[in-house]
């Protein structure tokens, strides 16, 4: 992958979603708004349907936690970090509120 600047994308850790997690944990949205566990199809399609262009890194792990076989995404945006990751966790919110509906 080119390297690019910092400012050109945001690194987002599914722990930043979940509601499973504390605040120290790594959970940086409010419990209301958060989801618990975030899968990677899940972020995939929430960036879809939110139009940015991203990509997905498989075997990357949140440095507090160091588990192998998680993921982080790339968000290639210049709006705030806490606003990607708000919108990603509503989207995701509201797309499993959808896929609950239709079963």
């Amino acid at each position: 992958m080119k390297r690019i600047g910092k400012d050109r994308y945001r690194v987002i850790y599914p722990q930043y979603l979940d509601s499973r997690r504390s605040r120290q944990e790594g959970r940086r949205v409010p419990r209301p708004v958060a989801v618990p566990a975030p899968k990677e199809s899940e972020f995939k399609s929430a960036a879809e349907d939110l139009k940015f262009r991203f990509e997905i890194q498989p075997g990357k792990s949140y440095p507090k936690t160091g588990r192998a076989g998680s993921f982080r995404m790339l968000v290639f945006t210049a709006e705030a970090k806490s606003r990607v990751i708000g919108k990603l966790s509503r989207r995701i919110a509201a797309n499993r509120s959808k896929t609950h509906k239709t079963e």
